[in-house]
């Protein structure tokens, strides 16, 4: 094991027709801890049909295998989407998670995930997507019927063959998607990967009601606000200029639009645990 892959997904036989899925996926962002480099670990995302492309951002799938080894802590700052998951038979949905996620890895284990776009869950669920914030439910009790075939799915075969059946169950009943999921997805997509967008009135262009209607809309389609979503991918590059080194604290602070860096540092402890300088210490060590 010890790989990381993300792979274009071929539908089973019946399904439609694969066509290009324009690119590769996005890098993975958000990770905390550095991942075990003893014994076994399998990483894979493989991308959706193209016509889901509008709902799902990818499969996400692990694997390890680390027998007599210690304990090891897994810790993430989730994307603000949703992510069905898929564990030991069982299967939940959760939305978007304020804090960050850690759950301690047993000797052996697997998860295979569906990962959402941002505002691609709206049209499955049919709801304000903020009644998920935070939460984690069975998916029979969101999505009824669905959730009992797609736990059938994944009951056997390779990653590949479960991930395929999952994605042609999805597209037999794919829903209709709204002009504003697109939009939103858009906007979210332009906060992941321009670190110029710091405040969310620049991205209403500083009209007040243009804001007003942005916080309605990701509020409903994401289940969090366009400040949010910001300070959640400021929190990214944040981890990702830390782990390449980040020898000065203090510009790294005015980049991401702080005073200074205690007050970054006093907003990075709150979500991730440490502050800035002790994290760093903990990444190089690793």
């Amino acid at each position: 094991m010890g790989r990381r892959r993300s792979t274009a997904l071929t539908p089973p036989a019946g399904a439609p027709a694969p066509i290009d899925i324009g690119g590769p996926l996005r890098p993975v962002r958000g990770v905390i801890s550095a991942r075990p480099d003893d014994g076994r670990f399998e990483h894979r995302r493989i991308a959706p049909h193209p016509l889901l492309a509008d709902t799902i951002e990818h499969y996400w799938f692990v694997r390890w295998e680390r027998d007599g080894l210690p304990a090891h802590v897994a810790r993430t700052l989730p994307h603000p989407c949703v992510h069905w998951t898929f564990k030991n038979g069982r299967d939940e949905i959760g939305g978007v998670r304020e804090r960050m996620w850690q759950r301690d890895l047993g000797p052996r284990g697997e998860v295979l995930r569906i990962k959402f776009r941002p505002a691609g869950f709206r049209p499955w669920f049919g709801q304000p997507l903020h009644r998920l914030r935070d939460r984690a439910l069975p998916a029979v009790e969101v999505l009824g019927d669905l959730a009992v075939q797609m736990v059938d799915a994944v009951r056997e075969g390779d990653v590949l063959a479960r991930a395929a059946r999952l994605d042609a169950r999805l597209h037999a009943h794919r829903p209709a998607v709204p002009q504003s999921v697109r939009e939103v997805n858009a906007l979210v997509a332009r906060l992941a990967d321009d670190r110029a967008w710091l405040r969310a009135g620049d991205l209403a262009g500083g009209d007040p009601a243009a804001l007003r209607r942005l916080q309605r809309l990701f509020r409903d389609h994401v289940g969090v606000g366009p400040k949010w979503v910001i300070a959640r991918y400021r929190l990214h590059e944040v981890l990702e200029r830390l782990r390449a080194g980040a020898p000065d604290l203090s510009a790294l602070a005015a980049d991401m639009g702080f005073a200074d860096a205690a007050h970054l540092s006093r907003d990075f402890r709150r979500i991730v645990g440490v502050g800035l300088a002790a994290y760093r210490r903990e990444w190089q060590a690793a």
